[in-house]
């Protein structure tokens, strides 16, 4: 891909097999990273599994035909195997789903605005959420960078479509698995 068109490209064999969806979503992670949307639908064998590590690596989203709705539960299971899908979800929501998640103020103001404001570091969100980490992991975050912090909890909280930090660490939902700290 060369500014945002397909481009076609002799194709590459991985053990005699073409990987072709493996192929688009690392191109969409090497050129879109945060922005890229892998979906895997409906297929057969394990083609996409390698690609979504690309787009998750860069925080891109990642979403899975629910198994129950496919006709060929392969791609689908694989893909929610890896413990890298954020999103799975019957076949026939997920558009809405998608559409949902683009418009959330992370992935509308992504990279352009904190995502913790001044007034909520000032009541506390930060270190409620802070708190619940710590609880639930043992671990103690509140030494690590506050704009990496803040960067994951935005990401997470635009994953969930929750528009508060209040909201987001009263979630019962609260998905600690996500929030990765380490890294960029």
């Amino acid at each position: 891909m060369q500014e945002y068109t397909l481009a076609l490209s002799e194709p590459v064999l991985v053990h005699g097999l073409r990987m072709s969806i493996d192929t688009l979503f690392r191109s969409l992670a090497d050129q879109h990273a945060a922005r890229a949307i892998a979906v895997v639908l409906s297929g057969t064998g394990s083609d996409g599994t390698l690609g979504l590590r690309a787009i998750k690596g860069h925080d891109g989203l990642t979403m899975a035909q629910s198994p129950a709705t496919a006709q060929y539960k392969g791609m689908p299971r694989s893909a929610i195997a890896t413990g890298l899908i954020d999103v799975v979800s019957p076949v026939k929501s997920i558009a809405e789903r998608l559409a949902d998640y683009l418009r959330h103020p992370y992935v509308n103001g992504m990279n352009k605005q904190a995502p913790v404001t001044a007034a909520e570091a000032d009541r506390g969100e930060l270190q409620a959420i802070l708190a619940v980490l710590q609880t639930r992991t043992g671990h103690d975050f509140r030494n690590y960078k506050q704009a990496t912090l803040q960067r994951r909890i935005a990401r997470r909280m635009g994953l969930h479509l929750l528009q508060t930090h209040q909201v987001y660490s009263g979630d019962s939902d609260f998905r600690l698995h996500g929030l990765r700290v380490a890294g960029n």
